[in-house]
């Protein structure tokens, strides 16, 4: 009887330091995903600065290429993933309805506010993620530690 309760008051600090481990895990990963689609941001922002800077250089076109640059200046699919879905909407209406030269520059606008919007919210987040994982991997010390105290009673006894 007396061996299960020392073997109790070892094992719960001991479990407890796994599960704080184990959290600092499943935040990790939450982060490294944060992080690839940080990358894919950063990708889809500087092409559509790209697009900007062509989409203000049109003037220096000439008039029979002129609309050949026009629709060829877009995103690939994967960054609508950063926008809301009223702004895709918004989007899709306008280039059904007339994607002429100033309603080109509307729709760059929105995916770069678009994406500007998505980049603040996700620093917000990834930094209460960083501040919970740190909290975590303290807290999976702490247990730790009360584990090896509660360990090491058992050889300042003998």
């Amino acid at each position: 009887m007396i061996h299960i309760k020392i073997l109790k008051k070892k094992v719960k600090p001991l479990i407890l330091s796994f599960t704080f481990a184990l959290m600092c895990i499943l935040i990790s990963q939450i982060l490294l995903k944060y992080q690839k689609q940080s990358i894919t941001l950063d990708h889809c922002k500087k092409l559509n600065t790209q697009n900007i800077f062509v989409y203000n250089r049109l003037d220096k076109i000439k008039n029979n290429e002129y609309e050949k640059v026009l629709k060829q200046i877009k995103l690939p699919f994967f960054c609508n993933y950063f926008i809301k879905k009223n702004v895709y909407d918004e989007i899709k209406s306008i280039e059904l309805s007339n994607t002429n030269y100033e309603n080109k520059g509307y729709i760059l606008r929105l995916y770069s506010d678009s994406f500007n919007q998505f980049q603040n919210r996700r620093s917000k987040s990834q930094g209460n993620f960083l501040i919970i994982l740190l909290l975590f991997n303290v807290f999976t010390l702490i247990s730790q530690s009360i584990f090896l105290l509660e360990d090491s009673k058992d050889i300042d006894s003998d």
